[in-house]
């Protein structure tokens, strides 16, 4: 894998960069299954030429700034965050972010049983 820069100068490049360090035609085939892989690859290659007319939505901007995390590349975020004014990107490791998840699930079950309990005594 081609080590990516620290800094881009655009979205379009830290779109481009992080594309390369997951596979190009890898990342290509999941977004668009339908187009087959060189046909994939070759549609990502113009949504990412500013010159052409094809263009990333914003859901496929965010399934490779995803698959980008999963192989270490934080370069779509850390330009995002840059460009608005926020501290660089700090990846949450899935331990951390199950253990939240469970701590939510626990707070919004508590508040149902409250719920519930409120309801049982309305009807009385």
């Amino acid at each position: 894998m081609e080590q990516p820069p620290l800094i881009v100068e655009s979205l379009n490049e830290a779109i481009k960069f992080t594309a390369r360090a997951i596979g190009f035609k890898e990342i290509a085939k999941e977004l668009w299954p339908a187009k087959g892989p060189e046909a994939a690859a070759r549609y990502l290659n113009d949504c990412l030429n500013p010159e052409r007319e094809q263009k990333l939505s914003g859901d496929e901007i965010l399934h490779i700034a995803r698959r980008g995390r999963e192989v270490g590349c934080y370069l779509i975020t850390g330009f995002v965050c840059s460009e608005t004014g926020f501290a660089p990107p700090v990846p949450v490791s899935p331990e951390d972010q199950q253990a939240e998840l469970q701590r939510q699930f626990i707070e919004t079950a508590a508040r149902m049983e409250k719920l519930a309990a409120k309801i049982t005594r309305a009807r009385a």
